[in-house]
């Protein structure tokens, strides 16, 4: 990895704080996909850590399919409402690529 390992990268940042990390990178060789996964520290057997955004991707990609069935494009605007007390309130408008 350039610049480091990626202990000295993730250390790097702010050091009170727990921190879990898998990387990995795909590249082709001679026609087959291979995969080099890199973890920080002890992550690799880390099984009690779901952050937010692992678990944003599944979401992600399912809003893309639906777009694409829709035949909708990738700058559609998703809007995210709220109600309170029969009330509704904008939290956030976004089009898909943000």
């Amino acid at each position: 990895m350039c610049g480091g390992s990626l202990d000295s990268i993730i250390d790097s940042i702010d050091p009170d704080i727990s921190k879990w990390a898998s990387l990995v990178i795909a590249h082709n060789t001679e026609g087959q996909t291979e995969f080099d996964w890199h973890y920080y520290r002890n992550s690799r057997e880390t099984v009690d850590f779901w952050p937010a955004s692992t678990i944003k991707i599944y979401t992600v990609v399912a809003a893309l399919e639906y777009l694409n069935e829709l035949k909708r494009p990738l700058d559609s605007t998703l809007v995210f409402e709220r109600q309170t007390d029969d009330l509704w309130h904008l939290d956030t408008a976004r089009t898909m690529r943000e």
